[in-house]
């Protein structure tokens, strides 16, 4: 994989996590946003998904069987959500 994710410019990605089968990843970013995309061609995959109003995300991991992603923020307690 080689390119760049179509990511505003003035948007800072923080973590960043691939799923088991490597099809998918997930970032974090500054605005409290969690975006999945396509790995291959580095598309999103819907629309954002809000995990903090004020304040970045730090993390992001998928479960073993790829299914759950989990989030953390700097002030809000960790999410779990459908992959």
């Amino acid at each position: 994989m080689r390119g760049k994710l179509p990511i505003p410019a003035d948007d800072v990605v923080q973590s960043v996590a691939f799923g088991p089968d490597g099809r998918t990843m997930a970032t974090g970013d500054i605005e409290g946003f969690v975006r999945l995309w396509n790995a291959s061609s580095l598309s999103a995959l819907g629309e954002p998904l809000m995990h903090e109003k004020s304040g970045s995300v730090v993390g992001v991991a998928f479960s073993p069987d790829g299914r759950t992603l989990a989030s953390s923020g700097e002030r809000a307690m960790p999410s779990l959500r459908s992959a």
